[in-house]
């Protein structure tokens, strides 16, 4: 199996409840049918990733194992757009324990709409866009510097905020000096 964490999760949503008894969500016992006769396809792909976000929760009793999820909140449009900006962001950044957050669409599947919150600055810019309906948020709209940020559409009803991860940079270098290309494009180096 592969270490995508995808593969991780789907393989949570099936075994979880037979090592640890407790209840297969409804859903994921009535797609173990569909999924032998279908096999997996993007469908089933969401439908997974779909349940998970909403179930991840029932998992965190699994942390004695190894088994991490992690803290999030997830908040309505709605909300976002008729309570104060700061009152949300200090409530948010509190219960996860964080100073900086990451926001993504929920049941969005892919990337649009994910950015990186560091202040109530960034989060009020990033409420904007969705009261505005916006497709994009241009480039360095926040106050660390980011690309353009394409935006669903239509804007979603739920956003998750999780806890932003920062990693350490990764430099990639190379120590050779004499490299030519030869006739089939590889790298060939001298020494």
């Amino acid at each position: 199996m592969s270490s995508k964490p995808t593969n991780h999760r789907l393989v949570m949503q099936v075994v979880g409840p037979i090592l640890w008894d407790v209840e297969m969500p409804a859903i994921i016992a009535k797609s173990i049918p569909i999924i032998s006769d279908a096999g997996l396809g993007m469908e089933m792909f969401s439908l997974c990733m779909f349940q998970f976000e909403r179930s991840s929760t029932a998992y965190c009793h699994c942390s004695d194992f190894g088994v991490l999820t992690i803290n999030k909140d997830v908040r309505s449009k709605e909300d976002l757009l008729n309570m104060t900006i700061i009152s949300i962001w200090n409530e948010i950044t509190s219960k996860l324990q964080c100073e900086t957050l990451c926001v993504k669409p929920a049941r969005d599947g892919c990337s649009t709409g994910v950015a990186r919150l560091c202040s109530s600055d960034d989060f009020a810019v990033y409420v904007k866009a969705l009261k505005d309906c916006l497709l994009r948020i241009p480039p360095n709209s926040f106050s660390k510097a980011h690309g353009m940020i394409e935006m669903p559409n239509p804007p979603p009803d739920l956003l998750i905020f999780e806890p932003f991860i920062e990693t350490d940079e990764i430099l990639i270098s190379s120590q050779s000096t004499n490299v030519s290309t030869g006739s089939c494009g590889k790298d060939i180096v001298d020494g």
